[in-house]
């Protein structure tokens, strides 16, 4: 599995795959006539890399690079406090995804014409 984000900054999309945490599992819920939800557990201090930030795009994919998700961090993401290292605190960040579908679905219906009782040739013109 192959999670990158993009906290667009600048920097491009970060692999943040070495954070996941194994032991929680990686949720990708979907349901009909609902965006799609992706819930996971990041530790951003093992790998130095930021906390992503809310608006930040994320895509999920397996192995072989098929895509399983794309979207968006809906929120900021919750940091739980796992304990102390070398470095301070250790903190562990449990993110929340919505898929794109949501912007989509806000996009209204485009303004056609009529074409009604017409050839084909004169609807698109």
């Amino acid at each position: 599995m192959n999670v990158t984000i993009d906290n667009l900054d600048g920097n491009g999309a970060l692999d943040y795959t070495g954070a996941v945490i194994p032991g929680v599992p990686l949720r990708i819920e979907r349901q009909l006539n609902e965006p799609t939800i992706c819930n996971f557990k990041l530790a951003p201090n093992i790998t130095n890399l930021p906390v992503p930030l809310r608006l930040a795009r994320i895509v999920i994919a397996d192995d072989s690079g098929a895509v399983l998700f794309t979207g968006y961090i809906a929120t900021e993401p919750a940091l739980e406090l796992a304990g102390e290292g070398f470095s301070g605190p250790m903190y562990v960040a449990t993110v929340s995804a919505i898929s794109d579908d949501v912007l989509l679905d806000i996009q209204g219906i485009s303004n056609m014409t009529s074409s009604f009782a017409q050839p084909a040739g004169q609807t698109l013109e």
